[in-house]
C-alpha cells in the first residue's frame, strides 16, 4: 500500500495532535501532584505577598519589614488561594502555612 503526499501530510499533523496532548495531559497531572509541597520545612518565614510571577513554577515575593525574599515551590491548595496583598506565615519544621485574608486565617498544607 503506497501512502500518498495528502495522506503523509495528514498522518503526520494526526500525530502531531496526538502528540501534543499527551504532553498537555502529562504536564497537568505534573502540576496537580498532591507532593509538591514547600521544600525547605527546616525554613521560617512571614510576610506580606506583594508580587506574583511565573518561572518554571509559580513564584511570591513577600516582603517583611525593609527584607523582601522570593518562594517558589507552595502547594497548588495555596496557590489557588493566595493573592498579593495576603499574608503568609510559614511555620518551622513544618508544611503548614497560615494564609491571612483580611480578617480570615486559614491554614494550608
Amino acid at each position: 500500500m503506497k501512502i500518498t503526499g495528502k495522506r503523509k501530510t495528514f498522518l503526520f499533523y494526526l500525530s502531531f495532535f496526538l502528540f501534543f496532548i499527551l504532553f498537555v495531559m502529562f504536564m497537568d497531572w505534573l502540576g496537580e501532584r498532591p507532593s509538591i509541597y514547600i521544600v525547605e520545612l527546616e525554613q521560617e518565614f512571614s510576610g506580606r505577598v506583594i508580587k506574583k510571577y511565573f518561572k518554571k513554577t509559580t513564584h511570591y515575593i513577600l516582603r517583611n519589614n525593609n527584607k523582601e525574599f522570593d518562594i517558589a515551590g507552595l502547594s497548588m491548595e495555596l496557590v489557588k488561594n493566595i493573592e498579593i496583598g495576603d499574608s503568609l506565615i510559614k511555620i518551622k519544621n513544618s508544611n503548614c502555612c497560615i494564609l491571612i485574608k483580611d480578617t480570615t486565617k486559614s491554614i494550608l498544607r
